[in-house]
């Protein structure tokens, strides 16, 4: 907030984009017309995105779980991966994009210490508000990205301190080590390819393949449906 009101008399934050937004609007319902069937490529990339959702949302929600000392409990991994199915289906409504957990929650509540859902709720309408009000929205937008990136640096930091605790106490086998090496190094190959590497592919599959959290999440669930588990 502080480096927010600096930025202001210093001219980086544009204020003629909350001039020319609307004081109220609301959404549309279907904005792009009526629902269709896609193509089969369309389909199979739409649930294998979402499967790495569901695997995302699940490992956030074990850690949110490990960080404030609760259970995590197969009730609330199914509930927080169904919320999310739940938003996306009323986000597609409106035009929206399917919605995910994203692991900056982690990083907020690292920092912060503050994990109540009253909070969570509190956030909530705030983001309503944000989409009925437009001028509220475009007084977040103007952010200057070195205030984010200030923020951003110890959020990320405290996620991966967190991501770290619970490998060193998940990696009890060599099944184990091999399954996060095989994963890890896979993804990290796809992401540091030369992206010309994709361009012979088509775009369907491109779309897959190209992306290293989606290549090692789904590399992750074949080997741990493939590898056999002594215990």
């Amino acid at each position: 907030m502080v480096l927010y009101l600096v930025a202001i008399p210093l001219g980086l934050a544009d204020f003629a984009v909350v001039a020319k937004a609307p004081w109220f609007r609301l959404p549309s319902v279907l904005p792009y017309g009526s629902f269709t069937w896609p193509q089969t490529s369309g389909l199979i990339t739409v649930l294998v995105f979402h499967l790495v959702a569901a695997v995302y949302t699940m490992s956030i929600t074990l850690a949110l779980c490990r960080m404030l000392g609760v259970e995590g409990t197969e009730r609330r991994v199914r509930g927080a991966v169904a919320a999310d199915g739940l938003d996306s289906a009323v986000a597609a409504l409106f035009g929206g994009v399917p919605l995910i957990s994203y692991d900056q929650n982690v990083g907020a509540i690292s920092l912060t210490g503050v994990g109540s859902r009253f909070v969570v709720a509190a956030a909530g309408a705030i983001l309503i508000l944000m989409a009925l009000v437009p001028k509220i929205g475009a007084l977040i937008a103007i952010v200057p990205p070195f205030v984010l990136g200030g923020t951003l640096i110890f959020m990320f930091a405290m996620i991966a301190a967190v991501g770290v605790g619970m490998l060193a106490d998940s990696m009890r086998s060599q099944r184990d080590l091999l399954l996060l090496a095989a994963s890890l190094g896979l993804a990290m190959a796809v992401d540091f390819a030369p992206p010309a590497l994709f361009e012979a592919l088509a775009p369907s599959v491109r779309i897959l393949v190209a992306d290293g959290i989606v290549v090692g999440t789904v590399m992750a669930v074949v080997l741990n449906l493939v590898l056999p588990n002594k215990d």
